[in-house]
Order: C-alpha cells, then structure tokens, then sequence
C-alpha cells in the first residue's frame, strides 16, 4: 500500500473511532442538497438538544403522572432551556399550571406553544379550556373553533359548558 493510501487508511480509522468514542459519528453524515458541510454538525447538535429537552420532557411527564406537579415543573423549565422551541415541553407546563388552578400562566405557555407552532392543535385546545376557568369564554370560544379547524374533536360536555356559559350563539 503506498504511504500517501496508508496514511489517509490510518487518519480515517482514528476518525472512526473517535467518533464511535465521542459519539461524533455525525460527522461523518454526507452532505445533502439542502444541508451540506459544516452545517452537519449544527443539524446533529440541534438533535441532540431536541433528545436531552425530549429527557427532561418525560421526566416531567412522569412526575406530573404521579401528582408531583411542583417536581414536574422545574423538568419543563429544563426542556424548554435547552430547546427553547419545544412546544410539548410549554404545552406540558401549561398543563401543570393548570392542574394547579394557574390558569394565567398556563395561557402564557399554551400562548408560547402556539406562537412556535400556530398547528399545534392539543395547545388551542387546552387554552380554550383555561379560558374558560378565567370565564373569558369569547377567546375560549375562539380557541375551541381553532382546535376544531385543525381536526380536533372537543368533548360535547366542554361545547355545551362553553355554549351554555358564554351565552346564546356567542360561541
């Protein structure tokens, strides 16, 4: 094998390996059309964010299953810190301020959510619910068709609570 062969065998197994080592092994991704050279590695990093805050996310989950809202808060905070357009993770925390009767900061997150992503349905449905505890029921109402638009299928209990509260054809 010539020198320059052995040489450039040698340089791309230590490549291999320390990515196998490091777990850099996105380095080695090929190119694409949309997304070629250095750009790889902010691709794989930003995966990577999106697994840890994915991490914090169910740990959330699992708190919060379990009752411990207040434990299941700061996981959230931690989600939303590393990936900061994670809408699971604010649409999540609104839950559990909700849960909480913290119906204010539960808008803020839902509204946050939304504001990330105006298609995720689960967050206007969960605003129109704690628009609703606020007795603010035009924006709830609002929020409810908004769900419906995107496919959601709202209880009829909640339409008829919301129809009945907000008064004769207001909602």
């Amino acid at each position: 094998m010539p020198l320059v062969s052995r040489a450039v065998f040698v340089c791309a197994a230590l490549l291999l390996f320390l990515g196998a080592v490091t777990g850099l092994s996105y380095m080695f991704a090929p190119p694409n059309a949309a997304n070629s050279g250095p750009f790889q590695l902010v691709k794989a990093e930003a995966a990577g964010t999106a697994e840890t805050a994915e991490m914090y996310n169910r740990e959330g989950l699992s708190m919060f299953s379990e009752g411990k809202y207040d434990q299941a808060i700061p996981h959230y905070d931690q989600a939303i810190q590393v990936d900061p357009h994670n809408v699971k993770a604010y649409n999540n925390r609104g839950v559990t301020y909700a849960k909480e009767g913290k119906y204010h900061r539960a808008i803020a997150d839902y509204t946050e959510a939304l504001s990330i992503d105006p298609q995720f349905a689960e967050a206007y449905h969960n605003r129109a619910l704690a628009y609703f505890h606020t007795k603010n029921y035009s924006r709830s109402c609002s929020d409810l068709r908004a769900y419906e638009k995107l496919g959601g299928k709202p209880s009829p209990a909640f339409v008829k609570d919301l129809e009945s509260a907000a008064g004769p054809g207001r909602c």
